[in-house]
């Protein structure tokens, strides 16, 4: 049975599309609630990035779409719960500035990147800083539910952070240089 539905081409596509209701519809629930429950779908809402990959690329499933659709729902799912999180107190709004700014100028660049007809390929440093904040916003969702303060928290966001730049320097470089040589 399970096979059967593997073997749908729309299966990784509709796991993206629900990664990213689900990412904003967490980020609006949390500005005012927080329970194991939420933390826990976040969880299983995180693995779907890890699913619906790994299902495009077993099955012979990836597309142009895809390819688009996949980073974009992270964003999303990413700002949004930075945001919610932002909003209970728990990761400072310069995070979600910084945030913002890399994603949406990584965003652009994937939009004249698919315009100039560059591939699209996720770099080792964003599969890494993705982990990083994911992990990030797990920990921050169990301040709310179990307060805690370690200053391994305040050292873990400026690890996250440094590995954000790298990999949104990353990117910078590698489609400036591809932008180069296609010219």
């Amino acid at each position: 049975m399970f096979k059967k539905v593997f073997q749908k081409s729309w299966g990784p596509n509709c796991l993206t599309g629900l990664r990213c209701i689900l990412g904003v519809w967490i980020g609006v629930r949390l500005q005012e609630h927080m329970d194991l429950t939420l933390m826990t779908l976040f969880v299983c809402v995180i693995l779907t990035d890890v699913l619906d990959g790994w299902w495009a690329r077993s099955y012979h499933m990836t597309s142009k779409l895809g390819t688009v659709l996949d980073p974009l729902a992270d964003k999303i799912m990413v700002i949004s719960v930075v945001f919610g999180l932002v909003k209970r107190g728990v990761i400072p709004k310069w995070f979600l500035y910084l945030t913002l700014i890399k994603e949406i100028t990584l965003v652009f660049g994937g939009l004249y990147g698919m315009h100039k007809q560059l591939p699209l390929n996720a770099l080792r440093w964003g599969k890494v800083a993705m982990f990083g904040q994911c992990l990030l916003l797990v920990l921050a969702m169990s301040r709310i539910l179990y307060p805690w303060y370690h200053i391994g928290y305040e050292v873990y966001i400026g690890c996250v952070t440094a590995i954000m730049m790298i990999a949104w320097i990353t990117y910078l470089l590698r489609t400036k240089d591809m932008w180069h040589d296609k010219v």
